[in-house]
C-alpha cells in the first residue's frame, strides 16, 4: 500500500513538473531525482549564454516570495556531492536574493554540450536572450562542441536560415555588437549594416539608426543608393545555390556542357554557358533554337 501511495505521489509530482513547461528539458530525467537541496550545493552553469542578469529579476523575486518556486531547477550531478545548474538561472539568482536555504531540483545526466543547449533552450523559450546573446550562444555550440547549424537550429527551435543570420552578426565591429546587446538597434537594422564594409559608413548609419530612428527598411533603401554609386562599399555576395538551382544547373550541364548558374543571396543571378569554338557555339545555338521552336509549337 505504501509503495502504491509513493508511486501516486511521484506521478503527481511528474504531472506538476510537466505542466510547467519543462517537459522538453526533463526528458530522460527520473522523478526519483526530484528533491529539495541546499542552495549552497548548486553551482552556476558555466555555459550560460546570458551576459547579464534579467531586468525582470525583481518581479521574479516578488513572485517567489509570495508563491515559492513553482518550477524546479534542472541540474546535473557535479563533483563532491554538488550539482551544476542546467536551466533556471533566474530562479537561482532570485532564491539567493531572497536568502532561501533550499530550492527544488530535478536531476539529469548531461554532457557539456547539453548544459549549453538546455540553457539556450530555456532562455529562447522565455525570450530572455536578445539576438546578440543568441548569436554568441549558437557560436558556442558550433565552435566548442562541433555541432552543425542544422542540428543547433533543431535543438533550439529556430530555422537554419535564422541561426545562420544570427551567426553573421558576430562579424560586425564591436561597437555595433554593443548596440545590439544594449537593444539600441534591432535585427533588421543590424542586417543592413552587414551589407557594408566601410567602417566609417557603418558608424554613420548606426548613429542615424539610434539618433534619428532610421528603420531597417529605410536603411536598405539608403544602402541600395550608396552601393549603386560605389559598389566597393558593399560586401561581395557569395554564389548561393539552393537544391532546386543545383538540380537545374546539373540538367543544363547534361544538355549544353559547361554551364554555371550564379546567384546572390537576394535571388538575382545569371546562367553562363561556356564554349571553346565556333562549332560549340553553333551547337548551343541549334539546341536553343530547337527548344524554342518546340515551345512555340506547343
Amino acid at each position: 500500500m505504501d509503495n502504491q501511495k509513493d508511486n501516486v505521489e511521484k506521478d503527481d509530482i511528474k504531472k506538476q513538473i510537466l505542466g510547467r513547461g519543462l517537459s522538453a528539458l526533463i526528458q530522460n530525467a527520473s522523478v526519483d531525482g526530484y528533491k529539495e537541496v541546499s542552495l549552497t550545493l548548486i553551482e552556476p552553469n558555466p555555459y550560460q549564454p546570458r551576459r547579464e542578469p534579467s531586468k525582470e529579476l525583481e518581479e521574479l523575486v516578488a513572485s517567489i516570495k509570495e508563491n515559492g518556486i513553482l518550477s524546479p531547477l534542472l541540474v546535473t550531478k557535479s563533483s563532491e556531492g554538488k550539482y551544476q545548474l542546467i536551466a533556471g538561472e533566474r530562479r537561482l539568482n532570485a532564491a539567493k536574493k531572497l536568502g532561501l536555504s533550499k530550492v527544488p531540483i530535478i536531476i539529469k545526466e548531461a554532457l557539456n554540450e547539453e548544459l549549453l543547449a538546455f540553457a539556450i533552450i530555456e532562455n529562447f523559450q522565455r525570450k530572455d536572450l536578445n539576438v546578440m546573446e543568441q548569436a554568441v550562444a549558437i557560436s558556442n555550440l558550433k565552435d566548442q562542441f562541433n555541432m552543425d547549424i542544422e542540428n543547433i537550429a533543431k535543438k533550439i527551435g529556430i530555422s537554419k536560415v535564422t541561426a545562420e543570420s544570427y551567426l553573421k552578426l558576430l562579424s560586425l565591429p564591436q561597437f555595433i555588437q554593443e548596440a545590439i546587446y544594449n537593444n539600441k538597434i534591432v535585427l533588421s537594422q543590424a542586417e543592413e549594416l552587414l551589407r557594408l564594409t566601410d567602417l566609417k559608413l557603418q558608424k554613420s548609419l548606426l548613429n542615424k539608426m539610434i539618433e534619428d530612428g532610421l528603420s531597417g527598411s529605410k536603411a536598405h533603401e539608403l544602402i541600395d543608393k550608396l552601393l549603386a554609386m560605389n559598389p566597393k562599399l558593399g560586401v561581395k555576395k557569395a554564389n548561393v545555390l539552393d537544391q532546386r538551382a543545383l538540380i537545374i544547373e546539373n540538367h543544363l550541364k547534361s544538355y549544353f556542357g559547361k554551364v554555371k548558374i550564379k546567384r546572390n543571396s537576394y535571388g538575382k543571378g545569371s546562367i553562363n554557358i561556356a564554349f571553346e569554338s565556333d562549332k560549340e557555339l553553333d551547337d548551343i545555338y541549334k539546341k536553343l533554337n530547337i527548344n524554342s521552336s518546340i515551345a512555340g509549337r506547343n
